[in-house]
């Protein structure tokens, strides 16, 4: 699909959410950073490329020799299984080590939304077939998930297209909100186009363009709510948060990562990614040694940048609207927007990318636990599935 068919919706990755890239009426990449405590060392050596945080055009490298090795039917590393099916349009999706966590838009009535999205909790060993527990009722389009040991985090985004602040972000146990959302604690109301999602030491991050334009964060019990960092949200589409700051894509107008510390610059621009049409477009993010990994939709590659917004470097090439990323200890794996909707990995240097899986319906999230990746599927089918690294 050509980049004037690519619509920029200014709603709502998670991700995915304030700014969606969409190609028709289906649900936007969104996606929620679902990484625990990562060493955010930068690596001995690390390739410093003369790229700085206002040089977009310093670094490139041709889709010939950076796109997928083989086939779409090379390298699978399959075969994927099947966790839950038959759950409508699944929007989001998490993983510990025993369990999977999804959650799902609801249904209507006659055109209209009834803001009965849940969440749904399965054992990884057997799937939903085995065993199904819901663990959140009554939400209102819950794009976002995020799980630590104890806490489940929920963004729950308010009405598709709307504009109101009617989005929320909730904290709940790992085992549930309660018999009529009980355990259920609100750590902000009133969001509009809340976007992304991230959990790290007892804090919950997310990005919103009200009440502020802002990237903000709360304690998971409820208190501490504090607005990070400012600007530039209306377009946000992921967050993840190291050990010093919290940082977020800006999509569009101008393309860009944004960074606040946690000791307060009040938010800046980390990188500046190139014009308002046609630079890297960047998605979801995540990071991993002192590096930050970013999926741009527009130019079809995946990236990388240290932590300090140096050594800009394109690690893969060839794809087809990269939106959804998570890295573990070697690879670097990517999902793609458009059909047929092909699962990547490639090393977290940088090199070929292969096709691991495809997912055959339009994804909606992809997640890791030490095993394994997890995705989702919204439009055409709500499933869930796994593949083992």
């Amino acid at each position: 699909m050509s980049r004037a068919r690519i619509v920029l919706l200014v709603v709502s990755s998670m991700g995915s959410v304030a700014a969606c890239i969409a190609a028709s009426e289906d649900t936007p990449p969104v996606g929620a950073d679902l990484d625990a405590s990562l060493d955010d060392t930068p690596v001995d050596g690390a390739q410093v490329d003369g790229a700085s945080s206002t040089d977009a055009g310093a670094v490139d490298a041709t889709d010939d020799a950076l796109s997928d090795a083989g086939s779409d039917a090379a390298k699978e590393a399959g075969p994927p299984v099947l966790v839950a099916t038959g759950y409508g349009h699944v929007l989001a999706v998490a993983a510990n080590e025993a369990d999977v966590y999804f959650s799902t838009y609801g249904t209507s009535t006659g055109g209209t939304y009834n803001m009965d999205g849940t969440v749904v909790r399965c054992p990884i060993a057997g799937g939903c077939a085995a065993s199904a527990t819901v663990v959140a009722t009554d939400l209102d389009n819950p794009m976002f998930l995020a799980i630590d040991g104890s806490k489940l985090v929920i963004g729950a985004q308010g009405k598709y297209g709307s504009g109101n602040p009617d989005g929320h972000v909730y904290s709940c146990p790992l085992a549930g909100c309660g018999a009529g959302a009980v355990d259920r604690i609100t750590l902000s109301p009133g969001l509009r186009n809340l976007d992304g999602l991230a959990l790290k030491g007892g804090y919950a991050y997310w990005v919103q363009t009200d009440p502020t334009e802002s990237c903000a964060r709360a304690r998971t019990d409820g208190s501490g709510y504090r607005v990070l960092g400012g600007a530039n949200t209306v377009s946000s589409t992921g967050v993840t948060v190291d050990d010093k700051a919290a940082y977020w894509t800006h999509t569009y107008a101008p393309p860009a990562i944004h960074v606040a510390e946690f000791v307060g610059d009040g938010g800046r621009v980390l990188l500046d990614l190139g014009p308002v049409d046609g630079g890297r477009a960047p998605v979801n993010l995540t990071h991993d040694n002192g590096y930050l990994y970013f999926a741009s939709v527009f130019d079809n590659h995946v990236s990388r940048v240290l932590v300090n917004g140096t050594a800009l470097t394109v690690l893969a090439g060839g794809m087809h609207g990269p939106s959804w990323i998570v890295v573990d200890a070697t690879h670097v794996y990517v999902g793609d927007y458009y059909e047929p909707w092909p699962i990547r990995r490639l090393p977290k240097s940088g090199g070929a990318a292969t096709i691991v899986a495809h997912a055959n319906k339009q994804l909606s999230s992809l997640a890791q636990n030490s095993s394994s990746l997890f995705w989702s599927t919204g439009a055409g089918g709500g499933e869930v599935w796994r593949l083992e690294k």
